[in-house]
């Protein structure tokens, strides 16, 4: 018996009715074949002949379509076990057959102009343990065997799972665009991806074209493939101005020059893998001589966010801790896999990579020396606070100092941490403190539900610094992307809340940590936030030891956020609970009123609902939130709880592209094309946006009123102090816009 990835295999073989017949996509794909490729030199004006293309082809039909059109210098690629070549084609033609039993494909390097197949990649990503790891091996034979110029064009359904493949693998070094290929016989829509090689790793902006008939025909299925296009070229975007090896000036690169910092793409066009790096040059402490001349970190993606690598003034002080002249760092990601890359092997790619960019002093021959993230010492670590809860496990509060950078006038950086230790150790939060300002006392607070005990939990009495004031206009990564899109959105929203009568949006925060998020959010904008935390020792916490304080306009509720809204959702359940309760208990007329005042309350829809909380249980690739808050249940209760124009934000973090494919999917079907997600760099990391009411999204992105936020946003942030937080907004806009704009082809 054939596997499903077999019998694809072998119909395309043979010819079927799934994929286009040779006359919908002829013209297309000889102009391409024919057309030199515009990341090689000019040419003399001699036009590309057909005979003289060295073609690699996957496809029985295309191989007899393509010599027939005088395409003649062929090699068939074949596999033995599906099924027979046609052996009078073979005789009759000068097509040679390459039979492989593997996705290998041990040509030499740089063995053909082009590449061409149909329906491989549908194939190899089918769920087929045969062919688990296929794609990739393909993919990076590929990559390999590819000239310089060449082109590799693919003829797919591209499913979500090729999808990912093709535009991960071709991001660095490769040119790619995409035409759908219009068929009224075919139920699925088929692309063809063109993918250039370029002579070096830069990052290029893809080009897409959309075609009438595809969109009305194929709406839904079309429109889920551009939106995936579109966070593709977002990411695209972010990277334009990093920079290859090739792209440096090596010989002065030789010298160090303290407190420079570069980013970078180690990999060239054909290497599987790519490396996102930061070179920095250490700054010398004179009563610390460098021990090595050049070192490297390798930081695991749950660490790539920490201010200490994500942060230049971090950069520097991890190249400080370092003991070397020059540190490399090298920013995993999820393209890779430990379970594949073990720490020598990875180690041994990044050696080899980065030889160029050693320093002058560095001895040809000499190994990097690699060092532990976990050694990493900063100028000063104290442990302010330590506490064990019942709900969230062992809690740490603690101070990191960062050395100051002579190069820039500025003190020492302190940052004050939330740390949760189970279950696994994560820098929940992390607050920039104003180290010559004063923390007030908190507010009175507000009397809160909750039966556990808050414990005293224990102080290091040495760390004095524990009475320094929170900087509440400083922003980790995320909260940028979460306010530039309330900002994004915030014109309309604003717009819809004042013909309601209402001066104050409502808006609810499930998940408080530090407080960080929504104390940002009631200074800068008009709203009225209900914070809900399930564990009263985290509030204790966040007012305590990160200045967050509660007013007329924000309170925190102690409450499970799930069920908080499903009460918002169902608000006539929670009356007649409230009824049923005081009948029983024969409550007096004046607790009555009290309770209606409740009950009104919770009927009162949202205009914000935003999910910020880590997962309790990470072995599903659940990193934040956890898995329940997809449930439909809960998703039909969010969608029943907000105003008829309210927003619904969701930060996400997921170890794997599949669980994020089926996150898409269970969203889509609560919230339909009302949705539009941006993605954090290359991990699963993404803050998805939805919005109740379809008008207002197709308005956004037909009529450019997202193009005009973001203008209107940055615009009116370059009018603000510049502050820290203005310019990782603005940053954030900027991408974000670039995401969005491209989503008026809809």
């Amino acid at each position: 018996m054939f596997s499903q990835s077999e019998e694809l295999l072998l119909t395309l073989s043979i010819g079927d009715s799934l994929y286009p017949k040779w006359p919908q996509f002829e013209s297309l794909l000889k102009d391409q074949l024919l057309t030199r490729s515009s990341l090689l030199p000019a040419s003399d004006g001699e036009p590309v002949k057909a005979a003289d293309l060295s073609i690699l082809c996957g496809s029985e039909k295309l191989c007899k379509n393509l010599s027939a059109a005088g395409f003649t210098n062929i090699t068939k690629l074949d596999f033995s076990y599906l099924i027979a070549p046609d052996d009078e084609f073979i005789q009759n033609s000068k097509v040679s057959i390459e039979i492989y039993e593997n996705w290998k494909l041990k040509f030499a390097d740089e063995s053909f102009d082009v590449i061409v197949e149909m329906g491989v990649y549908d194939a190899l990503m089918l769920p087929d343990v045969r062919y688990t790891g296929s794609g990739s091996s393909y993919t990076n034979a590929v990559k390999r065997i590819l000239k310089t110029g060449g082109k590799f064009i693919c003829i797919t359904f591209a499913e979500q799972n090729a999808l990912d493949l093709l535009l991960t693998k071709f991001r660095f070094g490769w040119k790619i665009t995409v035409h759908p290929i219009p068929s009224e016989e075919l139920k699925q829509q088929t692309f063809m991806f063109v993918v250039e090689k370029d002579s070096c790793a830069s990052v290029s902006l893809m080009t897409f074209f959309v075609d009438t008939y595809s969109l009305n025909s194929h709406g839904d299925r079309v429109a889920v493939f551009f939106t995936a296009l579109f966070t593709e070229q977002a990411i695209r975007a972010s990277m334009l101005a990093l920079k290859t090896v090739k792209q440096l000036d090596l010989e002065s690169l030789k010298k160090c020059e303290p407190g420079r910092t570069i980013e970078l793409i180690l990999g060239e066009p054909g290497d599987p893998i790519f490396y996102k790096a930061v070179l920095v040059d250490a700054e010398q402490d004179p009563s610390r001589p460098f021990l090595h001349h050049f070192a490297a970190y390798i930081v695991p993606i749950t660490r790539v966010d920490e201010w200490l690598f994500s942060n230049k003034q971090g950069q520097i002080c991890a190249a400080a801790n370092s003991e070397a002249s020059r540190l490399l760092i090298i920013l995993l990601d999820s393209s890779h896999d430990l379970n594949v890359f073990d720490t020598k092997t990875l180690e041994a790619e990044v050696t080899r990579l980065a030889q160029p960019l050693a320093p002058r002093d560095f001895p040809v021959g000499d190994p990097i020396m690699f060092v532990n993230t976990a050694t990493i010492q900063l100028k000063q670590r104290d442990i302010v606070y330590e506490v064990t809860s019942d709900l969230t496990g062992p809690i740490i509060v603690d101070e990191v100092i960062s050395p100051k950078n002579r190069y820039e006038d500025n003190d020492d950086l302190v940052f004050r941490r939330l740390i949760f230790l189970k279950p696994q150790a994560v820098v929940q939060s992390e607050a920039l403190l104003d180290v010559n300002k004063v923390q007030g006392a908190s507010k009175t607070r507000k009397k809160k539900k909750g039966k556990q005990k808050i414990s005293e939990g224990s102080r290091n009495p040495k760390a004095s610094s524990g009475d320094r004031k929170v900087n509440h206009d400083y922003l980790a990564s995320t909260y940028n992307v979460i306010i530039s899109g309330l900002l994004l959105f915030f014109p309309h929203l604003q717009k819809v809340s004042s013909s309601t009568g209402s001066p104050m949006m409502e808006t609810v925060v499930i998940g408080l940590g530090a407080g960080l998020l929504p104390m940002f959010m009631k200074n800068r904008l008009p709203l009225k936030i209900v914070v809900v935390e399930r564990d009263p020792v985290v509030l204790n916490i966040a007012e305590q030891h990160f200045g967050f304080a509660q007013d007329q306009r924000l309170e925190v509720r102690i409450d499970d956020g799930i069920q908080f809204v499903g009460k918002k959702a169902n608000p006539v359940a929670v009356h007649a609970d409230i009824v049923t309760n005081i009948s029983q208990l024969h409550i007096s007329d004046g607790i009555q009123e009290e309770a209606d005042s409740v009950a009104g309350e919770s009927s009162r829809k949202l205009d914000i609902l935003i999910v910020d909380v880590n997962s309790r249980d990470t072995s599903d690739h659940f990193r934040a939130p956890s898995e329940e808050f997809f449930d439909d249940s809960f998703l039909q209760d969010v969608n029943n709880s907000l105003s008829d124009n309210g927003l619904f934000v969701v930060n996400v973090l997921v170890t794997s592209s599949e669980v994020m494919a089926d996150i898409h999917s269970v969203l889509k079907g609560v919230f339909g094309k009302k949705i539009v997600s941006f993605k954090l760099e290359e991990n699963q990391h993404e803050v998805i946006f939805m919005v109740k009411n379809e008008k207002m999204m197709t308005r956004f992105l037909k009529n450019e009123d997202f193009n005009k936020a973001a203008n209107r946003c940055v615009v009116s942030l370059e009018k603000e102090s510049m502050q820290e937080w203005i310019t990782g907004v603005k940053q954030s806009i900027k991408l974000m816009k670039i995401c969005l704009v491209l989503g008026e082809n809809f």
